[in-house]
C-alpha cells in the first residue's frame, strides 16, 4: 500500500489524539495493555509497535499484549489504553493473585510463589487457590488441608497433608503413608 504525505499527517494526528484521549474502559487486573515484553511497564517503543500494528505495518504476534480483547487485531481503543497505562505505570494494574515474577510487577510490591501477594510471605506461600493473594502458612504433615500447595510436602490426600503420594493399597495417616 502506497502511503503519501497525507497519510503521514493522518498518522501523526492519530498519535496526538491517542496521547491525549481519556480512557473509559477498564484495564485487565493481571495484564498491562501494550506491555509487549512483560516487564510491567509500557514504553514509547512498545506504543510505537502497537500503533504500527493498527496501521498494518506489524503483526499482532509482535505484541500480543496490545490486543487486550483477544480478537487477533489491535484497535485504536486498545492503543489508547496502552498509552494511559504507559502514563500511569501499568504495574499498579497487577493486583493480588495475578501471576508475577518480580516484586516490582505487583501493586503491593510483593511477588511470592509466582503470585502478587498482599505482603511478604515469611513462612508460607502466596499462590494457594482461593486465598486471593494472601499469605497462607505451609502446613506440616498430618495437618488438615484442601490443596496440595498448602502442604510442606505439596501432597494433600483426603484432606490431610501427607509425606508423599501413597500407592494403593496404602493410605495417609497422621501425615505418613501406611499400608491398610
Amino acid at each position: 500500500m502506497n502511503r503519501g504525505v497525507g497519510s503521514s499527517i493522518s498518522n501523526a494526528v492519530l498519535l496526538i489524539c491517542l496521547w491525549f484521549s481519556p480512557v473509559f474502559a477498564e484495564a485487565s487486573n493481571c495484564v498491562c495493555d501494550g506491555d509487549c515484553d512483560g516487564d510491567a511497564r509500557v514504553t514509547v517503543s512498545e506504543l510505537v509497535l502497537s500503533v504500527g500494528i493498527v496501521l498494518d505495518v506489524g503483526q499482532v504476534d509482535m505484541c500480543e499484549a496490545a490486543d487486550s480483547d483477544g480478537d487477533g487485531k489491535v484497535a485504536v481503543d486498545e492503543v489508547v489504553r496502552a498509552v494511559q497505562q504507559g502514563l500511569t505505570t501499568c504495574r499498579w494494574q497487577l493486583e493480588l493473585a495475578c501471576p508475577c515474577e518480580r516484586n516490582l510487577e505487583c501493586a503491593s510490591g510483593h511477588c511470592g510463589s509466582g503470585s502478587c501477594c498482599e505482603e511478604e510471605c515469611v513462612r508460607g506461600r502466596c499462590d494457594v487457590p482461593t486465598r486471593e493473594g494472601r499469605c497462607t502458612p505451609v502446613l506440616a504433615n498430618g495437618s488438615s488441608c484442601v490443596f496440595d500447595r498448602e502442604c510442606l510436602s505439596e501432597v494433600c490426600l483426603n484432606g490431610i497433608c501427607c509425606n508423599m503420594e501413597c500407592p494403593p493399597p496404602s493410605t495417609c495417616r497422621r501425615g505418613n503413608c501406611v499400608i491398610r
